[in-house]
């Protein structure tokens, strides 16, 4: 597929913001505002609400949740510790998280070679935990601290209640950002 057939749809991260179509080139809380009426309208004229359009898009594609831990390390000897989990993640890695198999490693800090031009080397390592999510760990770009975002995905029966399900997905994913935590020695 060349370059000029891509079309870009939307971009996200967690602590900025989100960008929505071509027009906002950055994350804008502004653009994705915006958008959010506009759906919220649309959903409100057939009778509808986000939420419940949230619960179909849940039972179509699955459940997705996201948590984000955050472990404070300050000055030269923090650096240091978070230098060392990031190291001991990525060469001794778990082989599961409580009892979710590590599928795979990924270390962005080296490899650039084998990954999309876009995606360079970058301070992350990634746990796949196969169907079930992922585990990312990075040190922060802008604070003494170390970051686990743990994505998991729960398929789900046709007609079930998704709120439940959600909460208790939630509560999962933090149990595993917990385990991590643990893991890499801190607590």
């Amino acid at each position: 597929m060349a370059q000029s057939d891509l079309s870009y749809v939307f971009g996200f991260e967690e602590a900025l913001g989100y960008s929505v179509g071509r027009l906002v080139r950055d994350k804008d809380g502004i653009s994705a505002a915006l958008v959010l009426a506009e759906v919220a309208a649309l959903e409100k004229a057939r009778g509808s609400s986000l939420r419940a359009r949230l619960a179909q898009l849940y039972q179509r594609h699955g459940l997705w949740v996201s948590v984000q831990r955050s472990i404070t390390r300050a000055g030269l000897e923090g650096a240091r510790e978070i230098q060392e989990a990031m190291d001991r993640v990525s060469n001794q890695p778990p082989r599961s998280v409580q009892g979710a198999p590590v599928t795979a490693v990924s270390d962005y800090r080296t490899g650039g070679e084998h990954r999309p031009r876009w995606l360079g080397n970058t301070s992350l390592v990634e746990l796949a935990l196969g169907e079930r999510g992922r585990v990312l760990v990075r040190p922060s770009g802008t604070e003494p601290k170390l970051k686990i975002y743990v994505d998991l995905r729960q398929a789900l029966a046709a007609g079930s209640d998704v709120w439940p399900a959600e909460r208790e997905l939630q509560r999962e994913a933090r149990s595993l950002a917990e385990a991590v935590v643990q893991e890499l020695g801190f607590s």
